[in-house]
């Protein structure tokens, strides 16, 4: 009876470190996840700056054109009345 308290001690013991270094390789695979999806979010960032500063840029160039047309408009009717 002893013997067998001891050997499911043994067992026991047994198991738990298996399942401490589980728990090891466990941690490691989710810091890893973590670094990976902080990067992710940095790179999404990154990309979200981006795709913001060409839609400022697009809006510019909008208005330039808009100034461009209007400066064409006025600059044919000077030189039209120029002749």
């Amino acid at each position: 009876m002893t013997k067998t308290i001891l050997d499911e001690i043994e067992s026991l013991n047994s198991t738990n470190q298996n399942l401490c270094i589980e728990l090891e390789s466990v941690k490691k695979e989710n810091e890893q996840l973590k670094e990976a999806l902080s990067e992710s979010k940095r790179k999404n960032d990154n990309q979200e700056k981006k795709i913001m500063n060409c839609s400022a840029e697009i809006e510019r160039v909008k208005r330039l054109e808009e100034k461009l047309s209007c400066f064409k408009k006025i600059f044919g009717r000077i030189y039209f009345l120029k002749d």
